[in-house]
């Protein structure tokens, strides 16, 4: 697994880049959670089919990385999709959401999805669920409610390529960003997906069945889009969050990071 690595905090580079700074640069790259940074103390190498890879350091677009001056090639492995084929077929899905997302323009460093930039509510939203049995949400919590059992297809909307993540769910990838005509016999199935136009111009496409009752991120799976307000929450199944085999329980545990955090300066909040 290929991941970024930051020498200096997340709360430090979310100050400079919530003050309009420059977006927070990584200072190397991991293979699977190991590596080595210029200035910082040594690590275990990564070991990969008995070839050894350090510090590595992201050169260019793809799968391509330096690695000691070649270049090294990620190859990912997916087993066999069980029941493959598009959820409904081609048949029209029971909800359908086109979502626009796009920078402001304010130069603000926040990111909106159909206008609106996510703000997490002062009250979680899945308490909220559990407390009030017709809940309602604040604009800025950008949350939309899904019926159970529901075929569900989400279109993404913008010429800037992004990868959002889906929370509860697998999906299927029905029209990938490198174009093509639907897939509706044998689609790709994931959980995050590199979203934009594709190179025709239509949007991508995912679709996923609402069996999984909660409050469901999907949401950029960069840290600092995320945080930036690149992201919905779908409240899925209502009824089925309170009662039901899948039932969310409440759990004294949940008060534990409230204390943590009531308990911070206000400059770590």
């Amino acid at each position: 697994m290929l991941s970024d690595w930051y020498y200096n905090t997340a709360l430090n580079l979310q100050k400079t880049w919530f003050a309009r700074g420059p977006s927070p640069i990584p200072d190397s790259g991991l293979i699977n959670s190991a590596g080595r940074f210029d200035r910082g103390s040594l690590v275990p190498l990564t070991r990969v089919k008995d070839i050894t890879l350090w510090d590595p350091r992201y050169t260019g677009s793809g799968e391509t990385i330096k690695v000691k001056g070649l270049d090294t090639f990620a190859v990912l492995h997916y087993d066999a999709v069980d029941n493959p084929g598009s959820l409904g077929g081609s048949n029209p899905p029971d909800q359908i959401f086109n979502f626009t997302y796009e920078p402001t323009t304010d130069n603000a460093n926040r990111w909106v999805i159909n206008g609106t930039s996510y703000q997490p509510p002062s009250l979680p939203t899945l308490l909220n669920i559990l407390t009030h049995t017709n809940a309602t949400f604040g604009t800025n919590e950008n949350t939309f409610t899904l019926k159970p059992n529901a075929t569900v297809e989400i279109l993404f909307h913008h010429d800037i390529k992004h990868p959002f993540h889906l929370h509860g769910h697998v999906f299927d990838v029905i029209q990938s960003v490198d174009g093509g005509p639907p897939n509706y016999k044998n689609p790709p199935r994931r959980d995050t997906v590199t979203a934009g136009l594709t190179l025709t111009g239509a949007p991508t496409r995912i679709r996923f069945r609402t069996d999984n009752p909660g409050p469901r991120f999907l949401h950029c799976h960069i840290d600092w889009d995320f945080e930036d307000g690149l992201a919905v929450v779908f409240a899925e199944d209502l009824s089925g969050i309170r009662n039901g085999s899948k039932a969310v329980r409440y759990n004294p545990e949940w008060d534990r990071p409230c204390d943590i955090y009531d308990k911070l300066s206000s400059d770590l909040r």
